[in-house]
């Protein structure tokens, strides 16, 4: 047999497989069975040679008679709809294979509309992938062999059990349709899964020499806050303060909780890496100049801090240790910086990512190289612009020290999934939090509408502030929902303080923050989900939550509560039985919690592709930890 390595790539491709063990993964949907049936078996599949005695047309029906040697018993042929074909098929004294399900009529065994066979061929393998399934079948015969797949890795019982499945006989059928029940075989193709994907992990990762950076002591700046920091957020300190002395550039997600505290971290490091440069990339104008006020006053007087914002040209950025902005970073002549810390980084495309880390690793010493031989793109030219990014790197990066590039997140991981990409990326979690929630998760209905509008005004008197978030703008007839644009009367009528907006709205950071000043009630989109502190929000309404990831819909409770004190959140919804992930969301205010039971409902997807969304990337592996320690140590060997 052929060695793997030796395939031809274009071969491959054209079934969707980079590795041999996505070949050996690549196990049929089902089975054909086109050997022959010993013995006549109603109710199945069979498969029978048999003489043509004889054929007539009643009511419109071709009507045969066919004798089976084999089962020494005469076969009673329906065919509907019948051809000329079918007549010159099925003449009198012809021998043929039929294949069909058998039943019984008037005493007689009986075929409906029977396909002929060429010969019978035994069980056959299909696979549904839109190419022809012998193709896939010669692939697999080539390549799937005891030599190449103990050079993967795996060990004889792992071997002999993919060889097996992947047979193309009547064992493998068995093996397959038991799967659920044999808990060994089940097991290897979860380890065998997820060992394929840590394995590819390690082969993208790509390693770039860093500045040399020194950290600076913060144990005095840190005791001198006026709070007193989580253990979580002290370990994450520790975890970067250690990447900043490597020599190499460090790529690092910090996973926080809605309210955890990710913005001491931010400024931490900036200040860990002082003097040397340090950038924040914030999603939205209101939340980069909320971290610059906060910065401001948890760093040190003397620390030079610049906040960039929209429109800004001509930016002097030598004086600048911190630099905050958004996307509008994107389109500056950038220094070079030591540090490149994204906030909300779900927020982003990964081109806009790219970009801004691409952007630092160029910097002045390269004398504005990059602003006059790549052109930044627009967000709705993301695709192009980083095609142009990876030539530069190319050229460019053997000689350039990269930045250390951290990503920040409120929307959490499980555990298992951080663990498989740490082949990749490295983790830091932060789950202690400085104030105990006291958040009311709740799934109304219309008859709850008159109970919510009371609490909304009980609210109010108290000086609070509740958010609705609608699920479109304007209304559209496949929704059974009331739009933004048609809810609007309704609650200005009937309330003081209503500010709406929403995602097309160029408008919208000012009505957001004209709400958190002077506003009761702002009717929203779910642009209002990244993290602006709004201190007096107690309610939070998401009409059509069955709509929203469970991701999504935890960073809108988040907005609530923010500094304590009870909060509310309803989720509104018209079904009569509203989805088990809802009522389970209800019962955790835990973010890890919750991003569990998101994965359970919609799989993980995949970092290969530069960014962790949703779609399933596994067809067996369940993210069991057990196995992906497993296949961890393995991968090391």
């Amino acid at each position: 047999m052929a060695s793997f390595e030796a395939a031809d790539s274009s071969d491959l491709r054209l079934v969707g497989v980079s590795s041999l063990l996505d070949l050996a993964l690549l196990l049929p949907v089902g089975f054909e069975d086109f050997s022959c049936t010993d013995e006549p078996r109603v109710g199945q599949m069979c498969n029978v040679a048999v003489n043509i005695q004889s054929q007539h047309t009643a009511a419109r029906t071709l009507q045969i008679t066919a004798f089976a040697p084999l089962w020494n018993s005469y076969i009673k042929i329906a065919i509907f709809n019948a051809s000329r074909w079918h007549y010159t098929a099925f003449k009198s004294g012809k021998e043929l294979i039929l294949h069909g399900k058998l039943g019984e009529y008037g005493g007689f065994l009986s075929l409906q509309n029977p396909k002929i066979l060429k010969e019978l061929s035994g069980i056959k393998a299909y696979f549904k992938l839109g190419l022809k399934d012998e193709r896939i079948l010669e692939l697999k015969a080539k390549y799937l062999n005891a030599k190449n797949l103990a050079l993967c890795g795996l060990n004889d019982n792992e071997i002999n059990t993919l060889l097996a499945l992947n047979a193309n006989d009547k064992n493998a059928k068995e093996l397959l349709d038991n799967l659920p029940n044999n808990k060994e075989v089940l097991n290897i193709l979860k380890f065998t899964e997820i060992y394929n994907h840590i394995r590819k992990l390690s082969s993208k990762k790509t390693i770039f020499s860093a500045q040399k950076i020194s950290p600076n002591d913060i144990s005095q700046w840190l005791k001198n806050l006026p709070f007193v920091p989580t253990g979580d957020q002290l370990k994450a300190i520790d975890d970067i303060k250690n990447d900043l002395k490597s020599d190499q550039a460090k790529r690092r997600v910090i996973m926080g909780d809605v309210g955890s505290g990710k913005s001491l971290v931010m400024f931490a490091t900036a200040l860990l890496a002082a003097p040397k440069k340090s950038i924040i990339m914030a999603p939205t104008s209101i939340l980069a100049q909320q971290l610059y006020t906060e910065a401001k006053r948890l760093l040190p007087s003397d620390f030079s801090i610049l906040l960039v914002q929209s429109g800004d040209k001509k930016v002097d950025f030598s004086n600048a240790t911190l630099i905050i902005g958004t996307h509008v970073l994107l389109y500056q002549k950038l220094p070079k910086c030591a540090v490149i810390m994204i906030d909300e980084q779900h927020r982003f495309g990964s081109a806009q990512r790219h970009k801004i880390e691409l952007l630092s690793s160029q910097g002045e010493d390269e004398k504005g190289s990059l602003a006059r031989n790549s052109r930044i793109p627009k967000q709705n030219d993301e695709q192009e612009g980083e095609q142009n990014d990876e030539q530069i790197l190319s050229q460019n990066h053997s000689a350039n020290a990269r930045a250390h590039f951290l990503q920040f997140s409120a929307t959490p991981i499980p555990r298992t999934l951080a663990l498989i990409n740490s082949r990749f990326v490295s983790y830091s979690f932060l789950k202690q939090m400085p104030f105990k929630k006291q958040i009311l998760t709740k799934i109304i209905k219309n008859a709850d509408f008159n109970a919510l509008l009371e609490h909304i005004r009980t609210q109010i008197e108290q000086g609070k502030q509740t958010i609705i978030v609608y699920p479109l703008v304007a209304s559209n007839e496949r929704s059974n929902y009331t739009s933004l644009e048609e809810a609007k009367s309704f609650w200005f009528s009937r309330f003081e303080g209503v500010y709406a907006t929403h995602g097309k709205d160029k408008e919208k950071e000012n009505i957001v923050a004209n709400f958190a000043q002077n506003g009761n009630i702002l009717l929203s989109t779910t642009i209002i989900e990244v993290g602006i502190s709004l201190p007096r929000l107690s309610t939070i309404v998401v009409v059509g939550a069955e709509r929203l990831g469970l991701a999504s819909l935890h960073q809108l409770r988040g907005r609530v509560g923010r500094h304590g004190g009870q909060g509310w959140c309803f989720l509104f919804t018209k079904m009569s039985k509203p989805p088990q992930r809802l009522i389970d969301f209800c019962t955790t205010l835990d973010g890890f919690e919750v991003a569990n039971i998101d994965y359970k409902n919609r799989q993980g997807g995949d970092i290969l592709d530069g960014s962790i969304q949703h779609g399933a990337t596994f067809r067996f592996y369940e993210l069991e930890e057990y196995i992906t320690t497993a296949a961890q140590a393995r991968a090391q060997v």
